[in-house]
């Protein structure tokens, strides 16, 4: 009977620790391989679950990352190691860095907090008019609009109070006029007053990835969308479907605005062409060179307005 119960509390106990993991102390271990934490987090998430708010799905894109960044006996390499070593390497090959320097403005760090949303935000789009570089507009996928005034050294909120526009899947500035901003978030809205206001522009549907404005005439404006393609040529107040096949990115030629090119994921016309400034579209296809269909973009040199990339 002894035994029995001995080996019951050393099960419950070992039961209760798994519980108790803390998963996220659990990734910044490296004192472990990572075999080891996988089995660790494994059984923490056969008691606990893997539903949402689990962390089972940030725990698995964690993971796979770190598959990559693995030394000889399978421990997390160290950062600064890795980095040192990438910078040899690029200096053995002795690559011309031609794009510029960058410059990391942030976040650097986070605090761990009872859920799974530290606070640190991701970007899905960024919205700046070549007038004014100091005014930009950005938008996440859980935090809603923001604005700088200042060149991205300070952000105001501009959503906080509308919950139906959390998730920004699209933001355009007019080139001419850094108030006017179009902006998409489980459905599609315009200000005119540098964010402070929105109104819904009605005649759009599915989810807008991007917005364009016709260099020149900031009446004519497209909306890509899963649902086609949108044109309005009075600057939103009424739109018109264009195109039936699912887009999600768009560009003007820069020489002639009356060709354009749209690009999306469907599976039978992943890039489309118009000659007649998006009031009719043809699809582009093995003919034309496009040997490959799926998820693309689309960019125009502006050097070379006859070299389009799709990719």
């Amino acid at each position: 009977m002894f035994k029995i119960v001995s080996l019951s509390c050393l099960l419950l106990l070992s039961i209760t620790s798994f519980a108790q993991t803390d998963i996220i102390q659990l990734m910044e271990r490296r004192d472990l391989k990572l075999s080891k934490i996988d089995s660790i987090a494994r059984q923490h998430f056969s008691i606990v679950g893997k539903a949402k708010g689990s962390g089972y799905k940030q725990y698995q894109r964690w993971f796979f990352e770190q598959s990559f960044h693995l030394d000889k006996e399978g421990y997390i390499r160290n950062p600064a190691e890795e980095n040192a070593a990438f910078e040899l390497s690029m200096q053995a090959m002795q690559r011309n860095h031609t794009a510029g320097n960058w410059v990391e403005t942030g976040p650097t760090s986070w605090n761990s907090t009872s859920g799974w949303n530290p606070g640190v935000g991701r970007i899905t789009c960024i919205g700046i008019a070549p007038i004014d570089t100091t005014v930009i507009y950005i938008g996440s996928p859980g935090g809603g609009i923001w604005k700088s005034t200042n060149s991205g050294t300070n952000w105001t909120p501009l959503s906080d109070n509308a919950s139906t526009r959390l998730n920004v899947t699209a933001i355009t500035v007019d080139p001419t006029n850094v108030d006017v901003v179009y902006a998409a978030a489980s459905g599609a809205f315009k200000s005119s007053d540098g964010g402070i206001t929105w109104v819904t522009m009605n005649g759009i549907s599915g989810t807008v990835r991007k917005f364009l404005i016709q260099p020149g005439n900031s009446s004519i404006v497209f909306a890509a969308s899963n649902y086609g393609i949108f044109r309005s040529t009075d600057e939103g107040a009424t739109w018109f479907l264009v195109s039936f096949i699912s887009s999600e990115d768009i560009e003007f030629n820069p020489a002639d605005v009356d060709i354009m090119y749209a690009t999306g994921s469907s599976s039978s016309g992943s890039v489309q062409r118009s000659s007649d400034n998006g009031l009719t579209w043809s699809t582009l296809g093995f003919s034309q060179g496009i040997t490959n269909t799926g998820r693309t973009l689309v960019s125009v040199s502006p050097a070379n307005p006859n070299i389009v990339y799709v990719c």
